[in-house]
């Protein structure tokens, strides 16, 4: 048997496939590593539905990670789908599994809409017994942005220095006007909004931090992106 381990995002709070495995084969364990709220899991297996909402990580700000360990064989076709209760590209979830298949024939990448967002999938093509088996995997969104800043901790109402980076799944320079939102990390409500105007792949930006102790993050608010913030604490 071949093991396998898989991770990325959700970023979404619609279900999508995180791996779609055919052939036969054994799910040995699933989770989610740095959650912030609740994601959730789907699974099935030889075209039966064994969990709905499995819930995984808590309301936290403490970024916990948990899974569990399985033995759930298949004969046909494994599909494990994710999903997060607030979006976001920071959570990883992760998946383990093994196969029979070994040897690698080919693999190719497709972009696929979801919900009005782009993300990325591979599939490999495996051989074993003089049969062929696929594995897909989910790599992301085709579109990324992130956020770097200086330091991670300041004093109330400093002036933190950062950069943003704009780049497609193959690391491209993109361009788009941003505004970036200041918020309490995990958290919905916007604290205020720093317009940095047009980035060309990336630009240097500053901003004051807020008056108020805690852990914040400031991240672009692109639409059809995966919006990676900084994170920062408050003294």
């Amino acid at each position: 048997m071949i093991p396998h381990i898989h991770t990325s995002y959700a970023n979404q709070s619609i279900y999508k496939r995180l791996v779609r495995v055919s052939g036969p084969g054994t799910l040995t364990g699933l989770g989610v590593t740095g959650a912030l709220s609740y994601h959730f899991f789907r699974i099935r297996i030889d075209g039966n539905l064994i969990v709905e909402d499995f819930l995984c990580g808590s309301l936290t700000q403490n970024f916990e990670n948990n899974g569990l360990g399985v033995n759930l064989p298949f004969e046909k076709e494994l599909i494990v789908e994710i999903r997060d209760s607030v979006p976001s590209p920071l959570p990883r979830f992760w998946v383990s599994f093994t196969t029979s298949h070994s040897k690698k024939v080919k693999e190719e990448i497709k972009v696929v809409k979801i919900n009005e967002m782009t993300y990325v999938y591979k599939t490999e093509v495996l051989e074993w017994n003089k049969k062929q088996y696929t594995i897909e995997k989910l790599l992301g969104n085709e579109r990324i942005s992130e956020v770097f800043l200086e330091n991670d901790t300041y004093f109330p109402e400093e002036v933190a220095r950062g950069i943003i980076r704009l780049r497609d799944w193959k690391g491209e320079k993109l361009a788009e006007k941003v505004y970036l939102l200041l918020k309490l990390i995990g958290r919905t409500r916007v604290l205020y909004k720093l317009d940095i105007g047009y980035v060309h792949g990336e630009k240097e930006f500053e901003f004051r931090t807020p008056r108020f102790s805690g852990t914040f993050e400031i991240v672009a608010n692109l639409y059809g992106y995966a919006n990676f913030p900084a994170i920062f604490t408050v003294i």
